[in-house]
């Protein structure tokens, strides 16, 4: 009889392929399933393309995103000596907004471009030039209000705009904008600043080391108050402050048993971090709930996780370094999750449609020729 017929044989060899089967699956993402992208490029679509940009970032609304491009091309160039020098000619800016309707050109500008918030149904721009406001619900693009020059020639908005965070209280109505240094609050979308408070000053009431190198700040809001988690330095434990942002009091402090790595918030208020525990820096995923209670919604032990985001239905995070990266979309409601490939730099997340989106690899150097609300092509790929 042949031995390659022998049951023995024939059960050790199915196992050795099982084996390279659940190996590949395991160590190199082979079961992780694949983005399924959709294409909208019809003949209705704009065939302009979209302006080359070497920074962008996106600002969540409640429908949609707004995408904001920016590109520093052309502001340096090469001497006859080989020395490179900037020059004087400004950033240039592009917007675009991506909701059911599509992705659709805001406009474009001139300078820099600080910041932005979406709320309702607008959006509030902060520029180089002034602060602009924009109708999602008409699809308008109101005057730029210039700063307000003050007696010794500069202008009248906070430092913090550039690379802060802005966030707005549906419940006191504020607007509320943070970094590590600052914390300030405006009652008229951003015209004028209120409140403001030094951030080294309010955690030394609680911890008295000065700030380290990794000091470090995240935020959410949680009815009429302002959520501060406060990592220093020297510390394996976060610090959380509740600020009311009524009175601007302070109403609880406590430290928490883990260090929180990332903070993200959805539109019903949801609050989930990132966190690694204080004794053996295990990772996890935690539930910040109502009433302040921390509860564990996934435990990755010690794999990587970052890149945080959430929807009202889904929560997205990437577990893993380098070529070990995957990407797990989690349902809220049962707390399943299935593992994507990992996420590219090109992929946008749009909370509102629970959906990534890609800018069509279609890109000139000339000032755009589109019109307001002119729809452009674009790639999407749902997650449920």
């Amino acid at each position: 009889m042949n031995p390659f017929f022998r049951k023995p044989f024939i059960i050790i060899t199915s196992l050795f392929i099982l084996s390279l089967v659940l190996f590949y699956g395991v160590l190199f993402h082979g079961f992780a399933t694949k983005w399924q992208w959709k294409n909208e490029n019809a003949s209705a679509l704009s065939s302009f393309p979209y302006s080359r940009y070497d920074l962008r970032k996106t600002f969540n609304s409640s429908n949609g995103i707004l995408i904001k491009t920016e590109s520093d091309s052309g502001r340096y160039d090469v001497d006859i000596y080989g020395r490179l020098y900037r020059q004087d000619n400004q950033r240039k800016y592009t917007l675009y907004y991506s909701d059911k309707e599509g992705t659709r050109f805001v406009l474009q500008g001139q300078g820099s471009f600080y910041n932005a918030y979406c709320a309702f149904d607008k959006c509030v721009l902060f520029t180089e030039q002034g602060r602009q406001h924009i109708d999602l619900a008409e699809f308008t693009v109101a005057d730029l209000i210039p700063w307000q020059e003050t007696h010794d020639g500069h202008y009248r908005f906070p430092l913090t705009l550039i690379g802060g965070k802005l966030l707005f209280s549906q419940t006191t109505s504020q607007l509320v904008l943070v970094d590590n240094k600052t914390i300030l609050t405006s009652l008229d979308e951003g015209e004028s600043w209120e409140y403001s408070v030094n951030t080294e000053d309010l955690v030394k009431q609680y911890y008295a080391e000065d700030f380290g190198e990794f000091t470090q700040f995240h935020y959410a809001l949680s009815g009429d108050s302002l959520i501060i988690f406060y990592n220093h330095h020297y510390t394996t434990n976060t610090l959380e402050i509740t600020l009311n942002l009524v009175n601007k009091e302070v109403t609880q402090t406590r430290w928490l048993p883990l260090r929180v790595k990332e903070v993200a918030q959805n539109d019903k208020g949801e609050i989930y971090l990132i966190a690694q525990q204080a004794s053996r820096d295990l990772y996890s995923v935690v539930q910040r709930q109502a009433d302040g209670n921390l509860e564990t919604f996934y435990e990755s032990g010690y794999k990587y996780l970052n890149d945080l985001m959430i929807s009202n239905d889904d929560l997205i995070l990437n577990k893993g370094h380098n070529d070990d990266k995957v990407t797990l979309v989690f349902s809220l409601k049962t707390k399943k999750y299935t593992s994507y490939e990992k996420i590219n730099d090109d992929m946008m997340f749009n909370p509102a449609l629970s959906s990534f989106i890609r800018l069509f690899d279609n890109y000139g150097d000339e000032d755009t020729l589109l019109l307001l609300g002119e729809r452009l092509k674009y790639s999407h790929a749902s997650i449920k």
